[in-house]
């Protein structure tokens, strides 16, 4: 710790990293890496379809808000959603097995729950929009807390005391990470044009729908239950674009810029997805959810060993509380 306080730096207000940060070290180098050992020891397949799920939507989170806000959310998410039930359509023909005979009732319930996948995307979406990554994406991934309990209540899955802990590591870091308190001072922060309550839907309807995940993977399987998902959020993504103002473009590409953008995203968003359905067939589903919405650490990492950024003390404390609860969780 000693050695952390030496790092911290103060910068001249004329710094685009203004107040106190830290600069990644020697200790915190050696700590990824030594957590990385023991992840690399404790890998499970349920544990490593968690962290994929973490890369997969980590960074498909990292790069949404910009075309988000250059071309509209009903228009990103039917481009992205296009590309990943393409994708997910292929993977379904080549490798899934469908259930003999079909369970109607269940194949309504996963219609249903595909189509409603629109809301908590689309309101994350329109939250990006509006507000700060640092304040709306942490919200959102606070849907962990409802998934796990849940799990929990319903599923009669059980945590030991040292995931416990894991588990309230992720979290408080994940909100430590992004957030910078002062921004909380504003009073009209929770207004709709600041995009927190859309936050704080998208909270709410993924941490339920997260959970009900789990009852289609057991009839359909990891792909066909993908794909339901994602497609459903394709289909609901189409219709709300052709009702809405925005029609006349529907066939309008974006440009080529926001294509790579979306692309890249789409991309990432199935291997998250895919992978979070093999995780909870494999492993209990608040495993899988704690490691997989862990992941807003991801950012601020990649910007610290590639842009060489400064992290702001709460933020470096907040890797080190993310990623021990990682390793925690998996052990």
């Amino acid at each position: 710790m000693r050695d952390l306080l030496n790092r911290m730096e103060v910068c001249e207000d004329d710094s685009p990293h203004r107040g106190v940060q830290i600069s990644p070290g020697p200790f915190f180098t050696n700590y990824i890496k030594a957590c990385f050992v023991l992840l690399l020891m404790a890998l499970s397949e349920g544990i490593l379809f968690g962290l994929t799920t973490l890369v997969g939507y980590g960074i498909s989170d990292a790069l949404s808000a910009i075309p988000a806000r250059a071309i509209g959310v009903r228009k990103l998410i039917f481009f992205r959603n296009l590309f990943i039930a393409a994708a997910l359509l292929i993977l379904v023909l080549l490798f899934a097995e469908w259930p003999s005979p079909l369970p109607v009732p269940w194949l309504l319930f996963a219609i249903a729950i595909a189509l409603f996948g629109y809301v908590p995307l689309a309101t994350f979406y329109r939250g990006l929009q509006l507000g700060k990554v640092g304040i709306i994406s942490p919200i959102a991934k606070s849907s962990l807390v409802i998934t796990v309990l849940l799990a929990i209540i319903f599923l009669d899955e059980h945590m030991t005391f040292l995931q416990t802990i894991a588990f309230l590591f992720i979290f408080i870091g994940i909100i430590l990470i992004s957030i910078k308190f002062s921004d909380f001072r504003a009073s009209e922060l929770f207004s709709l044009r600041h995009g927190v309550p859309y936050a704080l839907l998208s909270c709410f309807f993924w941490g339920i729908g997260f959970f009900l995940f789990k009852f289609l993977v057991n009839i359909f399987g990891p792909l066909i239950t993908a794909f339901f998902i994602e497609g459903g959020v394709f289909i609901a993504g189409a219709a709300s674009l052709f009702f809405s103002r925005e029609r006349k473009r529907i066939l309008q590409l974006p440009n080529a810029r926001m294509l790579k953008y979306i692309i890249t995203i789409a991309v990432a968003t199935t291997i998250g997805t895919t992978s979070y359905m093999f995780g909870i067939s494999k492993a209990p589903v608040s495993i899988v959810t704690a490691l997989a919405f862990s992941n807003p650490f991801l950012t601020v990492l990649y910007g610290a060993f590639v842009f060489k950024e400064r992290l702001r003390p709460l933020q470096y404390i907040a890797i080190v509380l993310i990623i021990s609860g990682i390793v925690m969780m998996s052990i």
